[in-house]
């Protein structure tokens, strides 16, 4: 539901001011944030029928369909809200009729406000220029079969000729049919060609209990030809009193067009307006309206020009409400889609309209704005590598620019226009850098606004158990890595082994053949394209029982039994670890300070290989044990 405005609604509703006054209070339902007119009249003086077209069609009964009309503002803002708008879209018959009148009870009047379309050419304001293509006031008194004009003089109104509002008529027009002027200049200087007011006496021949009127363009063109537009129509039969004075709520005195504004609000309520006529013959009424939470469709346009074939994004701008629904036009051709924003092309040059239509479930609102893109302009492919990266990154913008200028704008100060240009982030952040692409020989200028996003850098850990180990023990590698924004994930590992071998397993296992040292590296990978790397030492050794006597270590018996012996020759080792097959330590031991025997229980552990390792200051021996 749009703004309305209560002349529109006076076919439900007038404040008549009578000796014995028979006037229904009818509830009305407008939206928060509308505008409302209030107009009362005396003595007899009685609305018949009204409409502005600020809920996008004509009053009950009115017959708008064979003309099609627009009721968007195609040409700009009307006397007040939106406006019916003729011959900008295909129509069988470019007619706008009344529903059938009682006239019967006296004189009336027809007041409208309009104007001609004054943009030569073709499109949706094209402006009648021939003699024959001006709009005719005409009424019927057999149903429609025939019509007559109103009789003249057909004279011009005298007042406005700007095309904003506020809209002031001095004088306004009448008759039945207003010539076009052939002459652009001739049409800025008249006002025919701006909104302006017209009150035409309905004649004695029209005055009967089933009287409609039209307003018709016979000839035109064609489609997208000689358009013209209507708003506040009134239809008024009887005298006025124009002395009377009438006091409204707000202290707000006079007869007609008493403005309302009531506000918004997160929730339907209802307020009441009264008015009161203190001259004789004293009378009183009032209405209430019911206030709904209004819809709102304001959105975000890139600037009012652009070129073709450059993408363009349009994005709703106002609050947010759950249950709100969007409906998005291009030159008033409703298209397939119901986001919040936009994103489109123009593949042809001029003037283009767009429209958004939002639906809060009770109100409605539509927002036209429009956009002229210059021809001749096809968009250059470009790049930027790596789009996302971590501090500190050097991101390469490349383009092949041909006959354009361009500009990267890093910053507000820096830049480059070279194509191929490049740009170090020492911070991690998103970045916003902007291309410019300007056509010298149409003077299309596009900026584009890009993306670079800069992470920190991951931090590689490798760990394995054993570090130190014999020849066929299993180690155990993990990843312990960490990465220190939200934006990155870790997804793909790398380890070299240090013996030709690789894997890809976050966390693999390995097992050495040979002894020696060993550096293992683990490589990660983020998703941004980020690589960190970390290694370690892992020693493979191993010695014979027999060979250890030659350290000063003596180990028995072999194979053992219950008990494992340990002896040196001056001082035991600082540390004595025993590993099953696997590798996985199952007794590690301290010996305490000048002893030079260690004993090690074995009960308890299965039959089998054993490996024992033996820690000196100055290096680690290895040997294979037996455990019957």
């Amino acid at each position: 539901m749009k703004h309305l405005s209560i002349l529109f609604l006076l076919a439900f509703f007038s404040v008549t001011a009578f000796a014995q006054v028979q006037i229904d209070s009818v509830q009305q339902t407008i939206c928060g944030n509308s505008s409302v007119v209030l107009s009362a009249t005396s003595s007899g003086s009685q609305h018949i029928d009204s409409t502005t077209f600020d809920n996008h069609m004509a009053g009950p009964g009115w017959s708008t369909t064979g003309a099609a009309p627009a009721f968007n503002n195609p040409c700009g803002p009307g006397k007040n809200s939106w406006h019916l708008w003729v011959g900008a879209t295909q129509s069988t018959s470019r007619a706008i009729e009344t529903p059938t009148l009682d006239l019967s009870s006296g004189p009336a009047t027809v007041g409208f406000w309009m104007r001609y379309g004054r943009v030569q050419g073709q499109g949706l304001c094209e402006d009648p220029d021939a003699p024959d293509e001006g709009v005719h006031l005409q009424y019927s008194t057999d149903g429609g079969l025939s019509w007559a004009d109103f009789p003249g003089p057909n004279t011009e109104p005298v007042g406005n000729l700007n095309a904003n509002p506020p809209f002031t008529t001095s004088t306004p027009g009448s008759g039945g049919y207003w010539t076009p002027h052939s002459i652009s200049g001739h049409q800025q200087g008249s006002e025919l060609y701006f909104w302006n007011k017209y009150e035409c006496q309905v004649p004695q021949s029209a005055l009967t209990s089933a009287t409609k009127f039209r307003w018709a363009q016979i000839v035109t063109s064609s489609t997208g030809f000689d358009t013209w537009g209507l708003d506040e129509i009134e239809i008024v039969y009887g005298s006025i009193n124009p002395d009377s004075v009438y006091e409204w709520t707000g202290s707000k005195t006079g007869l007609s067009n008493i403005s309302y504004t009531f506000p918004s609000k997160n929730y339907s309520y209802d307020t009441t307006i009264y008015v009161v006529n203190n001259n004789d013959p004293y009378d009183k009424d009032s209405i209430t309206f019911t206030v709904l939470p209004r819809a709102i469709s304001t959105f975000s346009i890139p600037g009012d020009s652009s070129c073709v074939d450059v993408p363009l994004h349009f994005e709703y701008t106002g609050p947010q409400q759950s249950n709100l629904t969007y409906q998005w036009s291009i030159d008033q051709k409703i298209i397939n889609n119901t986001s919040a924003f936009l994103d489109t092309t123009f593949s042809t040059a001029g003037t283009h309209s767009i429209t958004l239509k939002t639906d809060n479930g009770t109100c409605q609102d539509m927002t036209m704005k429009f956009i002229y893109l210059y021809p001749g302009f096809q968009m250059p492919s470009y790049s930027i590598s790596p789009a996302k990266s971590c501090a500190p990154a050097k991101v390469n913008f490349d383009i092949n620019s041909g006959n354009y200028d361009i500009r990267w704008m890093f910053s507000p100060v820096l830049y480059s226009t070279q194509d191929h240009a490049f740009y170090v982030y020492q911070n991690p952040g998103t970045y916003h850098p902007k291309l410019v692409i300007s056509d010298p020989s149409s003077g299309c200028e596009v900026e584009l606004d890009l993306e670079v996003i800069i992470g920190e850098k991951p931090s590689a850990k490798i760990v394995a158990a054993p570090a130190s180990a014999s020849p066929g023990t299993t180690i155990y590698y993990g990843n312990v890595s960490t990465v220190n924004d939200t934006l990155q994930t870790i997804t793909d590992h790398l380890y070299e082994f240090g013996d030709g071998t690789t894997s890809t397993l976050q966390n693999p296992t390995h097992i050495y053949t040979a002894t020696g040292d060993y550096y293992p590296k683990l490589t990660i990978t983020t998703n941004f394209g980020c690589q960190e790397s970390d290694s370690m030492l892992v020693q493979i050794s191993q010695v014979s029982i027999n060979e250890l006597a030659d350290h000063g270590i003596t180990v028995y018996p072999v194979p053992a039994s219950e008990h494992l012996f340990i002896e040196a020759e001056h001082q035991l080792p600082e540390q004595v670890s025993l590993y099953d097959v696997n590798g996985r330590l199952i007794r590690s031991i301290k010996p305490e300070p000048n002893i030079t025997r260690q004993i090690i229980n074995l009960s308890g552990f299965a039959s089998g290989t054993y490996f024992i390792e033996i820690r000196m200051k100055d290096k680690i021996l290895r040997s294979k044990i037996m455990k019957e």
